[in-house]
């Protein structure tokens, strides 16, 4: 799938969250290959991913690709097992423009690593991986945010 560009085309594609039935008609539940820690309180575990239906798959697929490069004890050793979670109907950080994760179609991977408007330590093969699967990753925004995986553009 190519990636939407800008605004019109991410509703275009994914619908307009704010529409009644949005949540009914384009969001899933799946579960994750492994469980992930809530970066805010890791001793709480994620085993679901709820979603855009569009996305889903290829979320679930990238922590599989994770998992598969680094191994699972390497990852829960390492800290490398948290996330910020992907549905939150919310504005980007500061402005009035819905954020990505408003579509579910955005995942928030090791926030410690990649802190909003800071520089990023995210290990480099987490963002190769991302980048390999199509996913375009925070890390590159004009204000960076490492921790940001989301499947648009230019938004």
């Amino acid at each position: 799938m190519s990636l939407p560009k800008g605004l019109e085309e991410i509703v275009d594609l994914y619908g307009d969250p704010h529409s009644a039935r949005f949540r009914h008609d384009n969001m899933t539940v799946k579960r994750l290959p492994y469980s992930l820690g809530l970066d805010w309180n890791t001793e709480v575990r994620s085993k679901n991913i709820y979603a855009h239906k569009l996305v889903i798959d290829d979320m679930i697929n990238f922590f599989e690709v994770v998992k598969n490069f680094y191994g699972l004890e390497y990852m829960k050793e390492n800290g490398l097992d948290v996330w910020g979670g992907s549905y939150n109907k919310r504005f980007k950080r500061g402005t009035k423009e819905w954020s990505t994760h408003s579509w579910g179609i955005a995942f928030d991977y090791l926030p410690k690593l990649g802190p909003f408007h800071k520089p990023s330590m995210m290990p480099y093969q987490i963002i190769d991986i991302a980048k390999d699967l199509g996913i375009n990753c925070g890390e590159f925004f004009d204000k960076q945010d490492g921790m940001h995986f989301q499947y648009c553009r230019g938004y």
